[in-house]
């Protein structure tokens, strides 16, 4: 199976160091992607609060918010709403990539002669 090329004139199969580091990289993507992901949740959450409550400033006055006026009233909180919900879609793809790579890789490693020591993927 083979999992990535070292060069275009190299056949030979990727060796059990380069096949671990390169499960280890993509197992620190994983880890990187989920704490970015916890970060774009967090402004996805404090920008929908934020909007909240232009919202109920809104109700309270007597008429409905639409976006013109969240933007107008709360550029910041729109914005880290907007932001948050683009991020929070991007890592969750990026950290759903990472893991099936790095099982693939675990496949990978068992295949080799002798197995793979450390199978679970992290």
């Amino acid at each position: 199976m083979r999992i990535f090329t070292r060069g275009m004139a190299s056949n030979a199969p990727p060796t059990r160091a380069e096949l671990e580091a390169h499960r280890d990289g993509s197992r620190l993507r994983l880890r990187t992607a989920l704490a970015a992901l916890a970060l774009s949740l967090a402004a996805l959450v404090w920008g929908w609060s934020r909007l909240m409550v232009v919202v109920g400033n809104a109700r309270t006055a007597g008429h409905t918010a639409n976006a013109a006026d969240m933007a107008r009233e709360d550029p910041v909180g729109l914005a880290l709403f907007a932001l948050g919900l683009l991020g929070a879609f991007a890592r969750t793809l990026l950290a759903a990539l990472s893991f099936l790579h790095a099982r693939h890789v675990e496949r990978a490693l068992a295949e080799l002669p002798g197995g793979a020591p450390d199978s679970a993927v992290r």
